[in-house]
């Protein structure tokens, strides 16, 4: 099944065409910002911004920092409180968790971008995924990640941030092709079949898309941890990125 939506053709497209959507896009997002969201209505007005005519334009509007989305969350919303459908906080490692609150659109948006990357790493409808991200505490990227396995048309197996014991189970019991996990969970999956005698390299997963740790180094060979899965298991190894206080993957 490929994933398709309204700009799935500016992948490849010249860069005069992309840039044109783009500067339709920002000029459309900031007459509803203008309108909506009291944050920007004011930040705009303090630095004289009425409008964006160019791409260039978008530099003279202040960058905005974590600090500020943490200190003045509902000046951010620019929709109805009625409209959220899910309320969310960023992890908070470094620092206070950051509310997101996303309207059902915006879930759309998540499970495109996810199907998206997904599907660039090859992964099809015919897959089976595992997950092993919590779907709880408030977490948006276990949602995102279901979210975008259903867009694929796959199949998916939710264990979340559960013990080996049982995501060996599901492996065995489900037999998915595909694992989204943290590189260092992916590791004890592999202690722990080794002092089970789970032959683990003939099991079904085939691929791991790894979240929340990096894989590989910035020249795109697989760093320390991506290397010894790779010796230890065999498996291909993919990584995804994300912001959630930015709402962008």
């Amino acid at each position: 099944m490929s994933v398709s939506t309204e700009n799935s053709s500016l992948d490849y497209a010249d860069k005069s065409i992309r840039e044109s959507y783009q500067l339709d896009q920002l000029q459309r997002l900031f007459a509803y910002l203008n309108e909506h969201s009291k944050y920007y209505q004011s930040l705009f007005t303090q630095h004289g911004i009425t409008g964006i005519d160019s791409l260039e334009d978008l530099k003279n509007i202040p960058t905005t920092i974590k600090k500020q989305l943490a200190e003045h969350p509902q000046e951010f919303l620019a929709v109805p409180t009625s409209h959220i459908a899910e309320f969310t906080t960023t992890s908070g490692t470094i620092g206070n968790p950051v509310q997101v609150c996303l309207t059902a659109n915006d879930i759309q948006r998540l499970a495109h971008n996810e199907a998206s990357s997904l599907a660039k790493a090859g992964c099809t409808a015919d897959d089976i995924f595992q997950l092993a991200v919590t779907m709880d505490k408030r977490f948006m990227a276990g949602l995102a990640y279901a979210e975008g396995v259903r867009k694929l048309g796959a199949g998916l197996v939710r264990v979340g941030a559960s013990s080996p014991a049982l995501h060996w189970d599901s492996i065995i019991r489900f037999k998915p092709t595909v694992i989204i996990a943290i590189p260092t969970f992916i590791l004890s999956l592999i202690d722990y079949a080794k002092a089970n005698n789970i032959d683990y390299k003939n099991s079904s997963l085939k691929k791991v898309i790894a979240i929340g740790q990096p894989l590989r180094n910035e020249d795109l060979s697989l760093n320390v941890i991506g290397q010894k899965i790779k010796d230890l298991w065999g498996i291909d190894c993919y990584s995804t990125y994300a912001s959630t206080e930015m709402a962008s993957a």
